[in-house]
């Protein structure tokens, strides 16, 4: 949850939907208003510049909020950022003629202003480089007109307030400076975390397309039965039609038994489907229970033929805020790791038991089994650092810090590997809500 000044700082920035530029633009249009309005008063207050030429800068002030509302408020930042250009322009040309030019503080301004446009406007746009090489250029052929026509810059009247006007003006830039380059900085680190969700998205989708060959394996086998099943049935009413055994009741019988498999092969079409859907990009609340059902309904035909029992204890009415079909990556590899695990072992049957719990700091999941544990030199964490793998040349070494990644950066949570008596467990704590209105660091049972 965000502090009230965050979300303040949010209002003047237009919210979370710009792109950092735009936010960084935004926070600029409302420093140099609040710039142009101290300008005005310094040269007013200590008689630095003409009174029309202090109350003109003052004047500025409004059309930069004006500027900022538009932008911030209406989305019209394209339209008016020629017109925000322009007005910063004229502004350090009269500065220039106004305030002693060379000898004033014009030459901050214009280094100011180039950092603006820099940290502010996409780099690679015609209107970029062309006022860039402006705000270069234009000292240049300004310094040469102050050498040969030396009476059109209106001087200090005394060195002492040249001085005083040149100190104020460099604390006025050093800090703008400095909040350009602390925006600019948080702009990058945004861009950073934006990258780095892109990658950690295609990572959990070339994931589950890997898991598509053996999924597609299940789904095949779980629908041999029920197809089987029909055939049966259907061969059954001809027989009973044969022998003139056909009434309603018959009917009735078998049509419900019908359904009853179409349904089956439904709910199993409906769960591979909901698997591959790509992952929403908002938190939303959902059901671990119901999504650990649809994980175990998808193994289930692979489960079996080895005596794996899958035992689920929990309630479906708990609700968590997170990512379902992350989460259901998550489960996947782990039931996934403990059936390898036990085919590793060569056990003829086993069990994986899961349970579900409410804590105070959101809802816990453990998932055990009893094929022999984790190695201890991988425990507790260098099982989830990234292509750490026990399978030798068959594996990865991805599933695991992939799961560590959704669940806890993406979930807020926390996952933990332990060996129990006969085996491995892994305990997940999911946030009901975000944690930063709970604790950071929540414990693990």
């Amino acid at each position: 949850m965000k502090r009230e000044w965050q979300r303040r700082l949010d209002f003047f920035l237009g919210g979370e939907g710009y792109s950092p530029f735009e936010r960084l633009h935004h926070g600029f249009l409302i420093l140099g208003s609040l710039f142009f309005l101290f300008a005005g008063i310094q040269n007013l207050l200590f008689d630095l510049t003409p009174l029309w030429y202090a109350l003109g800068m003052m004047s500025f002030s409004p059309l930069f909020w004006w500027f900022w509302w538009r932008s911030a408020k209406k989305g019209e930042l394209h339209r008016y950022l020629p017109w925000v250009a322009a007005l910063i322009y004229l502004a350090l040309l009269c500065n220039w003629f106004f305030n002693a030019g060379s000898k004033g503080p014009t030459l901050f301004f214009f280094f100011t202003s180039i950092l603006y446009i820099i940290f502010s406007s996409p780099p690679r746009s015609l209107f970029t480089r062309t006022f860039i090489a402006l705000l270069i250029l234009s000292p240049v052929v300004l310094i040469s007109i102050e050498a040969f026509l030396p009476s059109w810059i209106l001087p200090y009247p005394s060195e002492e307030e040249r001085l005083l006007d040149l100190m104020l003006s460099y604390l006025l830039t050093a800090t703008l400076v400095g909040i350009l380059i602390a925006g600019n900085v948080e702009r990058f680190r945004q861009e950073m975390e934006r990258e780095k969700e892109s990658q950690r998205e295609i990572l959990i989708e070339q994931t589950k397309l890997a898991e598509l060959g053996s999924l597609m394996g299940a789904l095949t086998h779980q629908w041999k039965q029920p197809l089987h099943a029909i055939s049966l049935m259907t061969q059954t009413l001809e027989e009973l039609q044969e022998h003139g055994e056909l009434d309603e009741e018959a009917i009735r019988e078998h049509t419900t038994r019908i359904y009853s498999q179409i349904r089956f092969m439904d709910e199993t079409l409906e769960n591979f489907r909901h698997f591959y859907k790509p992952s929403p990009k908002e938190r939303r609340l959902f059901s671990p229970f119901v999504s650990i059902k649809r994980v175990i309904h998808l193994l289930d035909s692979s489960l079996r033929p080895r005596n794996l029992e899958v035992l689920l204890e929990g309630d479906e009415r708990l609700e968590v805020m997170g990512y379902p079909n992350d989460f259901e990556q998550v489960i996947l590899n782990l039931l996934n790791n403990a059936k390898e695990a036990f085919e590793s072992q060569g056990a003829l049957r086993g069990k994986i038991l899961i349970k579900e719990r409410l804590t105070p700091y959101g809802i816990e999941i453990t998932l055990e089994d009893d094929a022999g544990g984790i190695d201890p030199e991988l425990l507790p964490e260098k099982i989830f650092e990234p292509f750490t793998t026990t399978k030798g040349a068959q594996g990865t070494g991805i599933g695991m810090s992939l799961a560590k990644t959704i669940i806890e950066e993406k979930m807020g949570g926390r996952i933990r590997a332990q060996n129990l008596a006969l085996g491995a467990c892994f305990t997940l704590l999911l946030p009901l809500t975000p944690w930063d209105i709970h604790t950071p660091n929540p414990p693990l049972a």
